[in-house]
């Protein structure tokens, strides 16, 4: 738990958050490289296709032309959901960092 803290910044600091989001839209924008033979529609060609459907996913636009399938669909799930956590924790540190 201490490692975690030292990491995240006990989710207060918003430059560790945004450090930390752009992290987690690289490691999953590798995850969706290597399974791209489960992303349909317009498909996955490049490392940038997979990083450009990561980013899609954590802010939740998701615009349809990549479509996962099989196991990037638990991916997206997961990356979406770590997206809407770590969106909402940089507004409330934001926050927080004014109201003080």
């Amino acid at each position: 738990s201490r490692a975690l803290v030292a990491v995240s910044g006990a989710l207060i600091k918003p430059a560790r958050i945004v450090a930390l989001s752009a992290m987690t839209i690289l490691v999953f924008g590798f995850a969706f490289f290597w399974q791209k033979g489960h992303l349909g529609g317009a498909g996955v060609a490049s490392f940038w296709d997979a990083l450009y459907f990561s980013g899609l996913t954590f802010t939740t636009i998701g615009y349809g032309d990549i479509t996962p399938m099989g196991v990037a669909r638990a991916l997206a799930v997961a990356e979406g959901l770590l997206g809407i956590a770590l969106s909402s924790a940089f507004v409330v540190s934001v926050v927080r960092r004014y109201i003080d």
